[in-house]
């Protein structure tokens, strides 16, 4: 089976309960899904209470899956990628007063970010967020655009040189602060499929995907929203309680699917 939810925004309980119900977690939060794959799409800190504790979470969820044969795949989402920048600028020294003052305004905590700088294993693991994934011909990434994923796939001539080529920038931008601050505006300027879903199938077929599966935008709904003739899916049904406070907030896709032909 493939999982994947997204934009958790820092309300563990909400992404818990949705994991449970689907039966990947059990009542204690541990891997019961075997050799199944789970993807979030981005974005687990900042505007809910418990980033860290989500990021921690992902980190023993990834560990857990490994031994069932599963596996667990966290995309980086712009909140990720500034989450990031604050905690390693806090490393070196302190944190840049503008940084913080968008960090704040999206949403995030200073003590999170401190909490993350201190975190060397957590850290690493952050700046280890792939930016896409391909699972049995469905492509994962957290944005609802083409441009950061084209450009940064430039020059690559096949389905899995292109993806390997985003993953290669993203993981290269999130080993320092700058680079991670720049992440963090190209991610969230990149919304809407710019220039229509008329250029969708070619882009679908340049990653070798048969639909896209993305977060970022957020509608209030609680199940999966498909749209552009089912060749998309959103999956930001806006979890948090920084955003909505009713119960059926948010969302976890589900597809039959073996879920392990990955391309990272």
């Amino acid at each position: 089976m493939i999982y994947a939810i997204s934009d958790i925004h820092g309300d563990y309980k909400q992404a818990v309960k949705l994991l449970q119900k689907e039966g990947v977690i059990d009542s204690d939060a541990n891997w019961i899904a075997g050799d199944s794959t789970l993807i979030c799409a981005g974005d687990s800190t900042d505007r809910g209470p418990d980033g860290i504790k989500m990021l921690k979470f992902w980190k023993q969820l990834t560990e857990q899956s490994k031994e069932q044969d599963g596996r667990v795949i966290h995309l980086m989402g712009n909140h990720d990628a500034l989450i990031l920048c604050i905690a390693i600028e806090t490393l070196k020294g302190g944190y840049d007063y503008e940084h913080a003052h968008i960090f704040r305004g999206n949403g995030g905590k200073m003590h999170e970010a401190t909490s993350l700088s201190r975190m060397e294993g957590l850290r690493v693991f952050v700046q280890n967020f792939p930016g896409m994934c391909l699972v049995d011909g469905i492509l994962f990434q957290h944005c609802d655009g083409f441009d950061f994923y084209r450009e940064h796939s430039s020059g690559a001539t096949t389905p899995e040189e292109r993806i390997q080529a985003v993953n290669k920038y993203v993981w290269h931008r999130a080993r320092d602060a700058w680079g991670a601050w720049n992440l963090f505006y190209d991610l969230t300027d990149n919304r809407f499929w710019s220039n229509s879903g008329e250029l969708m199938p070619e882009y679908l077929e340049d990653f070798g995907a048969k639909i896209v599966v993305h977060g970022h935008t957020g509608f209030k709904g609680d199940a999966p929203m498909r749209y552009l003739d089912d060749m998309v899916i959103n999956i930001d049904a806006i979890m948090s309680r920084g955003y909505r406070s009713d119960e059926n907030r948010g969302c976890v896709l589900v597809i039959d699917s073996p879920g392990k032909d990955i391309v990272v």
